[in-house]
């Protein structure tokens, strides 16, 4: 999740179910679909792709101990 400077939740990532056949993605705002455009959730960025893969990888690596 991503918050603000008042720590209110900007975006959030969503692994764990499929939206419009998007296995992982992004709502934006505080509510689940708040700030989301017209399509509704979005693809995650390059950055964010990043970050569930090395997230990921850690997770494996703790869980095979």
């Amino acid at each position: 999740m991503y918050f603000d400077k008042e720590n209110k939740r900007v975006k959030q990532i969503n692994l764990d179910h499929t939206h419009k056949g998007m296995k992982l993605h992004t709502h934006h705002g505080y509510f689940h679909n708040e700030n989301d455009s017209l399509k509704g959730a979005s693809k995650l960025s390059k950055e964010e792709k990043a970050m569930v893969e090395r997230i990921t990888k850690l997770w494996d690596n703790k869980k095979s101990k």
